[in-house]
C-alpha cells in the first residue's frame, strides 16, 4: 500500500488513504480522508451504534425510505391511523421487543405498502403466500376444531 498524506488523498479525490501510521488504538489499516479515522476504528464505533435503540431506530428510518419510500413522518403517520397497533392481531406494538415492533408490510408483486404489522403477523402471512384463498381454507379449518 502507498503512504500518502490526508492532504494528498484529498487533493486526488481518494476517499481512503493510508498513512502507515498506528492510530490511537493501534490499528495500522486505512484512513477516511472525509474525517481522518482509521477504517476498523470506525468499523467498530459503527458495530456498537448498531446495537444501542437510537443506531436501531435511524437503521429502520433508513430501510423504510429505500425500501418502501416511506419518509420517517409517513410512517409516523401510518402508525398514528393505526394507533399504535398491528393491523391484523390489534395488538400494540413495542419499540424493545423484536416481535412486537412494527414491521412495513407490502405487497411483494407491485411494492405497495399495506399496512404495519407485528413480525409474528406480517411472516404468518408471509408463510400463508399472501393468498386469501389459502388463509380463508386456514380459518374454515380452525373453525371445525373450535
Amino acid at each position: 500500500m502507498k503512504i500518502i498524506t490526508r492532504e494528498e488523498a484529498k487533493l486526488q479525490g481518494l476517499v481512503r488513504y493510508y498513512t502507515g501510521i498506528r492510530c490511537a488504538k493501534g490499528h495500522t489499516s486505512e484512513r477516511y480522508t472525509s474525517q481522518g479515522m482509521c477504517i476498523e476504528c470506525n468499523k467498530k464505533g459503527h458495530n456498537i451504534y448498531r446495537t444501542t435503540d437510537k443506531g436501531k431506530a435511524a437503521i429502520r428510518r433508513t430501510t423504510h425510505k429505500y425500501l418502501y419510500g416511506l419518509s420517517p413522518t409517513d410512517f409516523d403517520d401510518m402508525l398514528k391511523a393505526q394507533q399504535g397497533q398491528c393491523a391484523i392481531c390489534r395488538k400494540p406494538f413495542d419499540q424493545h421487543d423484536r416481535n412486537r415492533q412494527p414491521d412495513v408490510d407490502h405487497c411483494h408483486d407491485t411494492g405497495e405498502v399495506r399496512g404495519l404489522l407485528c413480525w409474528k403477523c406480517n411472516t404468518g402471512i408471509g408463510k400463508f403466500h399472501h393468498d386469501v384463498t389459502i388463509l380463508e381454507n386456514a380459518i374454515k379449518y380452525l373453525n371445525i376444531f373450535k
